[in-house]
C-alpha cells in the first residue's frame, strides 16, 4: 500500500477528498491573538474567514507540530505502507523541512518508508497533486512512477492569483508599505505567480478587479494553449460568485477537461486576506 500525507496548506473540494483512504493530512497550526487552533481541524474555513473579517486580531500561522508529523508518518507507514508525504512550498514556510527530518529520523530509526517532497505549491495547485498521487497509489501505481508524476506536475503547475487588497500581502513582507498604500488608494490590483522555485512574486498590475480578473482569464488561456483537456482549479477566499463566473469563463473561451473550485483555508488565507481569485493549471513549457 501506498499513502499520501499532506499538510493543511493543500487545498481540494471535499467531494474529492472523500473519495480517497489513503490520503490523510496534518493540520497547520493558526493563531488568533492567544488562541489556538488546528487548521481543518479546530478550525473550519468558514469560521476562519468569519474570524478573520471581525478582527481586530489579525491571525498568524505556524508549522504542524512535531508530535503530529512524527505521530502520522509512522502510524501510516507502521503497516508497512509506503508514504509519500507533500508539502507547502519550502519558499513559503520551513513545512517540508519538518516533514523531511522527521521522516528521515524514522526512515534510520525505525525502518519505516517515508519520503517527503516539496511541492513547491501551494493550496489548491498542490491540492491537484496530492490528487493525482491518491489516485495513482489507489490503481496500485508503484512508488517510483507516484514521485515522478508529482515531479512533473509540480514543474508543470502554474498558480496565478489577485488579491483585493495589498494590506495582507504588505504584512507578510510580498509588498513594501509604500506599495501597498498607493495601491490601495489607486485600486491596484497586482496579479501574482509563484516561480520555479516555490516563492511568490507581482508580474503585472491592474486597475479594478474586474480588469483584473479579465485579465488573469486572457493571461491562462493564451499562456496554457487554451487549457485542453486539462483538469484546472480555481481558488477564492470567500468570493464564490466570482469564482464561479471564472470557471464559466474558462469554460467558454478554452476547453478544460474538468473544472474545481474550492475555499482556500485558513493556512494560505492568512497571508493574501478576503478576496482572493486564482487559478492554477499546468503548462508543458513549465512555469511562466
Amino acid at each position: 500500500m501506498i499513502k499520501i500525507v499532506t499538510d493543511s496548506s493543500m487545498d481540494f473540494p471535499e467531494h474529492i477528498k472523500a473519495k480517497f483512504d489513503n490520503l490523510y493530512t496534518v493540520p497547520m497550526i493558526i493563531y488568533f491573538g492567544e488562541e489556538e487552533f488546528f487548521d481543518g481541524e479546530t478550525l473550519t474555513t468558514d469560521e476562519f474567514y468569519r474570524r478573520f473579517k471581525a478582527g481586530p486580531v489579525l491571525p498568524k500561522t505556524a508549522t504542524p507540530m512535531m508530535s503530529r508529523v512524527e505521530n502520522t508518518l509512522r502510524n501510516c507507514a507502521a503497516d508497512g505502507s509506503t508514504v509519500i508525504a507533500l508539502t507547502l512550498s519550502s519558499g513559503l514556510s520551513g513545512t517540508y523541512d519538518l516533514f523531511r527530518n522527521v521522516g528521515e529520523r524514522l526512515r534510520q530509526d525505525e525502518g519505516l518508508d517515508i519520503t517527503a517532497i516539496d511541492s513547491l505549491s501551494a493550496s489548491l495547485g498542490g491540492g491537484l497533486i496530492a490528487i493525482r498521487a491518491a489516485e495513482m497509489a489507489a490503481a496500485n501505481q508503484p512508488a517510483p512512477a507516484i514521485i515522478a508524476e508529482i515531479e512533473k506536475m509540480r514543474s508543470r503547475m502554474n498558480h496565478v492569483f489577485t488579491v483585493d487588497t495589498l494590506e495582507y500581502l504588505w504584512r507578510g513582507g510580498r509588498v513594501t508599505r509604500a506599495e501597498a498604500f498607493v495601491g490601495n488608494v489607486l485600486d491596484i490590483k497586482p496579479i501574482l505567480h509563484m516561480l520555479d522555485n516555490g516563492h511568490i512574486t507581482a508580474f503585472h498590475k491592474v486597475r479594478g478587479r474586474k480588469k483584473a480578473l479579465q485579465f488573469m482569464a486572457d493571461w491562462v488561456i493564451e499562456t496554457s494553449g487554451g487549457l485542453a483537456g486539462q483538469d484546472i482549479g480555481v481558488i477564492h477566499w470567500d468570493c464564490e460568485n466570482d469564482a464561479l463566473e471564472m470557471a464559466a469563463r474558462l469554460r467558454e473561451t478554452g476547453s478544460p477537461r474538468n473544472i474545481e473550485i474550492s475555499k482556500m483555508s485558513a493556512t494560505v488565507g492568512v497571508h493574501t486576506g478576503p478576496g482572493l481569485l486564482g487559478i492554477v493549471f499546468q503548462n508543458e513549457a513549465g512555469r511562466r
